[in-house]
């Protein structure tokens, strides 16, 4: 059984994405929530294997313009706090290369823009609740010209020329088995690769790893 809480400040919006979720056999929405008080809450109570999670939370909030994209940010940085192992998956309608990243530094382990078709979602939650991070095609493509054309803003630590080609490709969204394929290597010796790249870069997850290498260049 796939446990899956979701928060979005459009109630029909979550009961579209209900209905067609549970077509899945063994997937099964336990809560949701319209904005971030009552996801922390939510989460809290039902412990689910994930989280979708809308930016675009908390419209009108006091200090806030209407609409604003600070709230779901803002609730990535708690839930990931309060649940490491939570997978936690954006659904937005922005496909923006700094709001993507800004989104993974705060713990998010996919990133899904609305439009996409059911299927990318669906594969994107399968892949986030099996531990990987995973992108939908389209931000996928933008996080890889992203990468291509650079843009770092610090030193990069000392990886080695194979721990770089690593951290690309997660940035990418790729799983380990895609890595190891693409790598003519085994799923073990990406594992391998990975572990030394967290701890060289100072970070814990997958999507702090590939959110490092976009900053970093």
């Amino acid at each position: 059984m796939l446990r899956m809480v979701l928060v979005d400040d459009h109630a029909v919006v979550r009961s579209g994405l209900r209905a067609l979720l549970e077509l899945e056999n063994g997937w099964r929405v336990v809560g949701e929530a319209s904005g971030s008080s009552d996801a922390v809450d939510v989460v809290g109570r039902f412990e689910p294997d994930v989280a979708l999670v809308d930016l675009q939370l908390d419209r009108g909030r006091p200090g806030g313009p209407p609409g604003t994209r600070q709230g779901g940010l803002e609730l990535l940085s708690r839930l990931r706090a309060l649940h490491p192992s939570l997978g936690l998956v954006v659904l937005t309608t922005f496909l923006d290369s700094e709001l993507l990243f800004d989104a993974l530094r705060r713990g998010a382990d996919g990133y899904v823009v609305k439009e996409v078709d059911i299927s990318e979602l669906v594969r994107v939650v399968r892949s986030v609740a099996a531990g990987e991070t995973a992108l939908d095609l389209r931000s996928a493509a933008l996080a890889a010209r992203t990468l291509t054309h650079g843009g770092g803003k610090g030193t990069p630590a000392q990886l080695s020329v194979r721990e770089r080609e690593i951290a690309a490709l997660v940035a990418q969204g790729m799983t380990n088995r895609e890595i190891a394929v693409k790598s003519f290597c085994s799923e073990s010796t990406v594992k391998f690769h990975l572990r030394n790249v967290m701890q060289k870069l100072g970070v814990h997850t997958r999507s702090a790893v590939a959110a490092e290498t976009v900053r970093l260049g």
